[in-house]
């Protein structure tokens, strides 16, 4: 299975020689006995014998897409419903969607469930209320969670006993949940003091909920991620990055040597390096940098690292930037006779876009398509989406983070969303989430709708005129701006689009529904302002006279 990077963003600079030590090294293991003894003897016997019969008797939990958006354990699919709040427009434009890379993502806390779903039986139940988002983290008996504060810009992970389904405050580690090591259980926390508090960035560990290790620089700690048991992590410097390995079981660290992506590249204008992913096989630690340039993040060239695990000084370089195996943006992953590629698609599922570019015909079906690799296509769902007539602004997809494979079925969050051109920026196009599905996949083909959760802005406002059954459209609106002076004004949106009516749209005029001969009767003499509600097949379900 791939492996995915995953980053924590921070700031800040400090300059390392050779594999120096930052500020704090990991505990010894006598300091990691004794703090855990002190602290029973502290808060006493009670909570951590209770602590440890959970994890006694959930030590053999079969678990599958841990830290995913949709984790089975022990056959029931735990996955985060989120209210329609979360993804909508006004709250999205404060707290930020990232819909880039093909993925889905929000750190929006403001309420959502989680929730159950029985496969065998198609049943869904609702394990607790939450606060929280992202990935659900599980190890022995508990789930490790996180929530974002955007006041005060801070992360902090808790704890949820799957038995009692209670969330323990008591057990709260300030900061952002990055991975979960399965085998030990351990956790990987990345937190950072406030600006004026100078800038400090810590990296600590855990496990069963004492910490094994805490390392502070004053740089940018990222590919924080434990493969088989170990955790790798780097300290991105201003030139050089160091490469660390931990091991929670030993609790030994082994700094496995610099790398200098500017430098092996030799080119002025390939200076925007970042680690794209790491891979690793066997004894073997994969590093891949990518380097982006321009406002729109424009792939130029890639460089792969190799390292021995636990091997000082390992870190050396396997492909530089004039290799033909990173001629192409993407992820690594390793072939059936032990080649390193490089694919963008490989591993991910697409609504077939070669039909909605092609076909004409909103009832047209694309199918549901993955991706072994980019040579190979499999059909998952022969008629998944109708695809929407050709200057459609409506549009789906299924991002990359919101799939999880378990068993023979495919779970995925998939996002509905409409082209509102009057928060454009420039040549960077703007849509309006209308809803998220959540969608079983079974091996045969059968799609399961689990949950269906519309915005609270599921429409857009338009000014439209009508022929031949089909709607021309302009947003208008009022555009997302913080300039005070252009506040409250109302635009017109540049582009046209075009949207087919439902059979049986719903037509309302001052709060009471009317026929589809008032409606055509009411727009026959112009363009008029109207709100469009759209069904899953992109086409206009419900309209509302506006003016």
């Amino acid at each position: 299975m791939r492996k995915r990077l995953i980053v924590a963003l921070m700031l800040v600079t400090i300059t390392f020689y050779g594999c120096a030590k930052t500020s704090e090294a990991p505990k010894s293991e006598e300091q990691v006995t004794q703090e855990a003894s002190s602290g029973t003897e502290d808060s006493g016997n009670q909570e951590d014998e209770g602590d440890l019969e959970v994890r006694k008797a959930h030590e053999n939990d079969e678990v599958i897409g841990n830290g995913s958006y949709f984790v089975s354990i022990n056959g029931k699919v735990f996955y985060r419903r989120y209210d329609e709040d979360t993804f909508s427009e006004s709250n999205l434009c404060e707290n930020g969607l990232i819909m880039g890379a093909g993925n889905l993502y929000s750190n929006y806390s403001k309420k959502s469930e989680l929730c159950i779903y029985d496969p065998a039986t198609k049943s869904t139940e609702v394990f607790m209320e939450d606060d929280g988002f992202g990935g659900l983290y599980y190890a022995n008996g508990f789930f490790y969670l996180k929530k974002y504060d955007g006041e005060n810009n801070d992360y902090t992970v808790y704890r949820v006993n799957i038995d009692t389904r209670e969330v323990d405050h008591s057990k709260d580690i300030a900061g952002d949940l990055l991975s979960i090591d399965e085998k030990t259980g351990a956790i990987v926390v990345n937190v950072f003091d406030k600006p004026e508090e100078a800038n400090v960035n810590h990296l600590n560990v855990y496990k069963d909920d004492k910490e094994l290790m805490s390392k502070e620089t004053q740089d940018y700690y990222s590919a924080a991620e434990f493969l088989d048991g170990k955790l790798y992590y780097c300290i991105d410097g201003d030139e050089e990055d160091i490469f660390y390995e931990y091991d929670p079981e030993t609790n030994k660290e082994v700094c496995l040597g610099k790398t200098n992506p500017k430098k092996v590249a030799g080119d002025e204008f390939l200076i925007s390096w970042e680690i794209r992913d790491i891979l690793k096989d066997n004894d073997t630690l994969y590093v891949h940098y990518c380097d982006y340039e321009g406002s729109a993040s424009f792939y130029n060239a890639g460089i792969i690292y190799s390292a021995k695990e636990g091997a000082e000084n390992s870190i050396e370089v396997l492909y530089d930037n004039t290799s033909d195996v990173v001629s192409d943006d993407g992820n690594m992953y390793i072939t059936s006779d032990g080649q390193i590629k490089v694919d963008d698609s490989k591993g991910t599922y697409s609504i077939g876009k070669e039909y909605y570019e092609n076909k004409k015909d909103a009832n047209e079906k694309a199918p549901l398509i993955y991706y072994e690799d980019k040579d190979n296509i499999k059909t998952v769902v022969n008629e998944f989406a109708n695809c929407p007539i050709a200057k459609s602004g409506f549009w789906m997809n299924v991002p990359n983070n919101a799939v999880s494979k378990i068993g023979d079925n495919v779970y995925m969050m998939i996002p509905e969303y409409v082209r509102y051109d009057i928060n454009d920026v420039g040549w960077r196009p703007y849509y309006r989430m209308l809803k998220v599905k959540y969608l079983e996949i079974t091996g045969s083909g059968e799609v399961n709708v689990i949950d269906d959760i519309p915005t609270t802005e599921n429409y857009i406002d338009v000014e439209a005129s009508y022929a031949n059954d089909i709607l021309s459209v302009n947003c208008v609106g009022v555009p997302i701006s913080d300039d005070e002076s252009e506040a409250e004004k109302e635009v017109k949106g540049e582009s046209t689009f075009e949207y087919k009516l439902a059979d049986n749209f719903e037509y309302v005029e001052d709060d009471t529904t009317k026929t589809k001969a008032d409606f055509e009767n009411y727009i026959k003499s112009g363009a008029k302002k109207l709100r469009l509600y759209y069904n899953d097949d992109g086409v206009v379900s419900k309209i509302i006279k506006l003016s």
